[in-house]
């Protein structure tokens, strides 16, 4: 609970001023509704003592109309202020969402989509209605109640003590008797409309498998089953909100009887004129009117209370960058244009096991690995063990192993998506996790096993990655990507739809797209991450030939488990079990006749089999 607080305390960091204002105006309409009422209540009592001249009622008068209009006015502004304050929360809060998945994407890994989408969505509004129907209305009506708590202090010290009672009963014993109530039911509904949500994500991503394998019938049941149940408890939910309403209600009767009785008594023995009596009994109904909905609110706070638990899951103080990033920033603008030599020199590396990588003073070393060791969690087995190695500018690295060696984890680290547990990763000789985001993206660029396309024109999908690039230049990189041809073929040309993650297109179509973003966004270096898993041999090989035509300049580290074309790369990596067990060029490895020459002996013979068919 403290850890979600200072949270949220830090969350409101910025917009104090803000909310200061909205709790102020929030504080005001109270105040103005028990004017009004309280001046109501004396104006009525006066009139009905039929005084001399109507002039004597003539203050009142106008003092219930000031606190009637006053009311209006304090509540508009109130709700503008509120709404304004938790939107430009909620804005800056999905910012710090946003940056923390692009920070450390290894945060997804075990999470559903449809879970994200929730917590970015759902979540989000669960935290501005914790905002503005809890944090804000119970602090104006605390500062309130105090205020006409003394008041009636004045009046009758009996009165001020039944006004608080009800003001504790209203404000803290119904809140807590209802989260109690309701705690253990608002888990399980969350817990069942995560599950509703993450059926209908399967089935809609799914749909092909379900209908082909006969699950569907058992799978719309499942549906059904969890439906009816989150509408159980949903009515559960709304019973105890309703009942928590009336048990409200009856407590601020209970309170407003109370404090009457007092006045009474307190007029019986000469300490308040009779004409009171009315305007403390709606004065004190008015005031209870902000915890009138707070208590009931409290059916939701586990919700809300589960909510920012997992946003702020998802906001580390990490993510923000830190102080001197700025001038570091400033010192590699520009590089994408520096490091990309005539020709490429030499890249040697050595085994880690003993042996470390050679560098020439030379040459210029693009990335350098240092004994890196890197897993998913703290209890995990380790996914890379001990990798060192060096790159220099131009060169062509293969990383092949067979699937599961490590290889995929091995691009996540140096993308900067998943923090190395030891060792070192450096671009340039700068830290990975020291680089600022926007310029490791202008380094590096990747080309995915599966590249996701948006459901939106081909013209959108490619200037994803530079939304600059003028016409020839989308065309000059479909052009590199043997793609040209294809899409002057279609009916819309540049502006057609590609479909919900690019259906409308081929996998090697998909992969061309893919090459084509990385020839636009103009990068030095290029990741491959089994760019030609899902496609054939004719189309591996002509994605190839236009991939290395496309970088022919640039640097490059393939990483792959089919040994296509692998014999023109400059250097080869073979991993296995996270450790490096040889390295060296093609003709090398291939001399040395050990897992490598293996590996390249079932490639040729899976081709060989492949073209016999």
């Amino acid at each position: 609970m403290t850890s979600v607080v200072r949270w949220l305390l830090h969350w409101l960091g910025g917009h104090r001023l803000r909310v200061a204002v909205a709790v102020t105006l929030a504080a005001a309409t109270l105040c103005a509704a028990i004017a009004m009422m309280g001046t109501a209540g004396d104006l009525i009592s006066s009139a009905a003592l039929q005084p001399a001249t109507i002039l004597l009622l003539w203050v009142p008068i106008v003092g219930v109309r000031f606190f009637g209009i006053s009311r209006a006015v304090a509540r508009y502004l109130e709700r503008w202020m509120s709404h304004d304050v938790a939107l430009r929360l909620a804005a800056r809060l999905r910012g710090w969402v946003y940056r923390g998945i692009e920070r450390h994407p290894s945060w997804l890994i075990g999470m559903r989509t449809s879970h994200l989408l929730d917590a970015i969505l759902s979540d989000m509004e669960q935290l501005q209605d914790m905002l503005i129907r809890i944090l804000l209305p119970a602090t104006a009506s605390a500062l309130v109640s105090l205020g006409m708590g003394a008041w009636l202090a004045q009046v009758s010290a009996v009165a001020a003590f039944i006004y608080m009672v009800g003001v504790v009963l209203a404000g803290a014993a119904l809140p807590m008797a209802t989260h109690a109530l309701t705690r253990r039911a608002q888990e399980e509904w969350r817990a069942l409309r995560e599950e509703r949500t993450a059926l209908a994500d399967d089935a809609l991503r799914g749909l092909e498998e379900t209908l082909a394998y006969g699950m569907a019938p058992g799978r719309r049941e499942r549906f059904r089953e969890v439906c009816q149940r989150e509408r159980r408890l949903a009515g559960r939910l709304g019973a105890v909100r309703g009942a928590a309403e009336g048990l409200n209600t009856v407590i601020s009767l209970a309170t407003v009887t109370g404090v009457l009785l007092a006045a009474v008594s307190a007029h019986a023995h000469g300490r308040l004129p009779g004409v009171m009596l009315a305007a403390i009994a709606l004065a004190t109904m008015a005031s209870l009117e902000g915890w009138s909905a707070i208590g009931p609110a409290f059916a939701g706070w586990q919700e809300m209370y589960t909510s920012a638990q997992r946003v702020m899951a998802c906001t580390p103080t990490q993510i923000d960058a830190a102080p001197g990033l700025q001038a570091e920033a400033e010192a590699f603008t520009g590089m994408s244009s520096r490091f990309i030599p005539a020709a490429a020199p030499s890249v040697e590396t050595g085994l880690s096991r003993g042996t470390e990588p050679r560098a020439s003073a030379a040459d210029t070393t693009l990335l350098s690995i240092r004994h890196l060791y890197a897993r998913y969690a703290p209890d995990e087995p380790w996914i890379l063990r001990d990798i060192s190695l060096d790159v220099r500018p131009g060169q062509k690295v293969a990383i092949v192993g067979e699937t599961g060696s490590g290889k995929s984890t091995l691009l996540q680290v140096l993308l900067g998506f998943l923090p190395a547990a030891r060792g070192q990763v450096r671009w340039l000789n700068q830290d990975v996790r020291e680089w600022p985001e926007s310029d490791l993206r202008t380094l590096v660029s990747l080309v995915p096993q599966q590249a996701y396309l948006f459901h939106h024109t081909l013209r959108q999908n490619l200037r994803l990655a530079r939304p600059e690039a003028t016409e020839e230049e989308l065309w000059e990189a479909l052009r590199v990507a043997q793609l040209d041809d294809f899409v002057r073929g279609l009916p819309e040309g540049l502006d057609t739809v590609v479909g919900e993650q690019g259906m409308r297109l081929s996998g090697g179509q998909r992969q061309r797209v893919a090459l084509a973003r990385v020839i636009l966004h103009g990068s030095p270096v290029i990741l491959c991450d089994e760019p030609t898993a899902g496609l054939d041999a004719e189309m591996e090989r002509a994605f190839i030939e236009a991939f290395f035509a496309a970088a022919r300049d640039k640097t490059v580290l393939w990483v792959t488990h089919r040994l296509t074309h692998v014999d023109r790369m400059d250097w080869v990596l073979v991993l296995h079990d996270g450790a490096v067990v040889e390295a060296g060029r093609h003709e090398e490895l291939l001399a040395r006749e050990e897992r490598y020459a293996r590996l390249w002996q079932l490639h040729r013979e899976a081709a060989a089999l492949q073209a016999a068919h």
